[in-house]
């Protein structure tokens, strides 16, 4: 996190006390600086720091204490979201929202008493507390946290599932992107490995297959929010057969989920794209969060006519599996069409050269938006117009006309929240600055121009 993150959370919620690594208190001192906050505890882990008492201080302190008096509805954790569409909210969880409320996530994941349990995931994040936390916890399970700095070593950290002999594990698809473009998966036998699952962005098919034909294992994906606790998953028992590679399964016995189009009315047909919502008129799940801290206007956008709003979209199918579109605003609009960018982006990732893809609306004064891919590369691969027409040919086969990119662009990296997930709402501000400003950038290839190239070869090969 940066100097400004922490100005802007300090500032909403100033912390009584702070524990950080030494890198990190110099970054926290800045930020409380500028927020005009000073915590009264501040604790440094692996160094010292003026300002900062030691970690190994607090072995001198009494180790017995008096429990607070607290309520079931009293919170214990505020998280702060991240951010994706916007400045992060606060999200505050009670005694018994995330405590109890994972037993759904627990079942999903199918950690057993025992057992040792990774997530990769950062203390701070709701993931962390999804996974590394109370799952295992709950159940009487080890869980066992790697640390690395800087950019997350992929091979060192498969290399550590295997010596570390972890039974149950969970990775965002972003790691499992990372390590289709670098690691010899066949090399690991995994043999203590029982059960790995996926959460935080929807899992591509592509990884889903790689993975299976790489291990003989499969990776079940499954779908909630710092706002809840597992919603809708594929379950334990989906493996051999039951898992549709693409879908995230269906919703949990603990949230009563349901479908709204616009006018906020449930949809009952199959293959019709919603807003994934919580109905609350029957129960109120024990793992929704109580509210938005200090925010009642996104209380109100949130919380509509007996619904809680996700604020994402997806469909199910005649056999009840559900399908992510997208954020509700990174849905593009293009013609007289509506296109998620999950569909395009796992198409893209299916090309042997694309380690990651992005898609946005880029606006076009005809038809409102076109379709960009903004695309990093495998190791290996450089940007070029001839992989351009082969990656928009590629897509061609696989997409219906009006969901192919009109535009691609070569990026180095993608901008990301610190929990992997891509933010798309700056690549749109940042395609909608250039079109207002008519720059035009390098290694950016548009359909239109090379349309000859690409589709003859595509009619030769049919």
């Amino acid at each position: 996190m940066t100097a400004r993150d922490i100005e802007y959370r300090s500032k909403l919620f100033p912390p009584d006390a702070v524990i950080a690594d030494i890198k990190s208190a110099e970054v926290i001192d800045e930020g409380l600086k500028r927020s005009g906050v000073s915590a009264r505890v501040k604790i440094v882990v692996g160094g010292d720091r003026s300002g900062w008492s030691s970690y190994d201080e607090i072995k001198r302190e009494n180790d017995q204490a008096f429990a607070e008096k607290t309520s079931q509805d009293d919170y214990i954790l505020a998280f702060f979201t991240s951010g994706t569409t916007g400045l992060p909210k606060i999200v505050g969880h009670t005694a018994t929202t995330y405590p109890i409320g994972h037993l759904s996530t627990a079942m999903i994941i199918n950690v057993r008493p025992g057992e040792r349990h990774n997530n990769l995931s950062a203390p701070g994040w709701a993931k962390f507390a999804w996974s590394t936390f109370f799952p295992p916890f709950t159940v009487g399970a080890t869980s066992v946290a790697l640390y690395y700095e800087g950019r997350l070593p992929i091979d060192r950290y498969m290399q550590a599932i295997e010596d570390e002999k972890i039974n149950t594990l969970c990775m965002p698809p972003t790691a499992w992107r990372l390590a289709r473009a670098s690691v010899n998966m066949s090399q690991y036998k995994f043999e203590y490995l029982r059960e790995i699952v996926a959460a935080g962005e929807p899992l591509n098919p592509e990884i889903y297959h790689w993975f299976k034909e790489a291990t003989g294992k499969e990776i079940r994906d499954f779908y909630g929010q710092t706002e809840t606790t597992a919603m809708i998953g594929n379950r334990p028992w989906y493996i051999n057969g039951g898992i549709k590679p693409g879908s995230f399964g269906k919703p949990t016995p603990l949230y009563d989920i349901v479908l709204l189009d616009d006018d906020f009315k449930e949809i009952t047909a199959p293959n019709t794209v919603g807003h994934i919502a919580v109905r609350l008129k029957i129960w109120r799940p024990i793992g929704l969060f109580r509210e938005y801290i200090g925010n009642p206007e996104k209380m109100r956008e949130a919380f509509i006519e007996g619904y809680y709003l996700t604020g994402d979209k997806a469909y199910f199918d005649e056999e009840g599996y559900w399908w992510f579109v997208g954020r509700a605003d990174d849905v593009i609009k293009s013609s007289d069409y509506r296109i998620g960018p999950f569909e395009v982006e796992s198409v893209l990732v299916e090309h042997p050269a694309v380690a990651e893809a992005a898609v946005v609306g880029s606006p076009d004064p005809l038809r409102y938006q076109l379709v960009k891919a903004f695309i990093t590369l495998k190791p290996g691969y450089k940007p070029s117009k001839d992989l351009a027409v082969d990656i928009y040919r590629h897509v061609i086969r696989s997409l219906p006309r009006f969901k192919i990119p009109r535009i691609i662009e070569f990026v180095d990296d993608l901008p990301k929240t610190i929990s992997g997930k891509i933010r798309r709402v700056e690549l749109r501000e940042l395609e909608a600055k250039r079109k207002k400003s008519g720059v035009r950038v390098e290694h950016e290839y548009y359909y239109e121009e090379l349309r000859d190239l690409i589709e003859k070869e595509v009619e030769t090969n049919k």
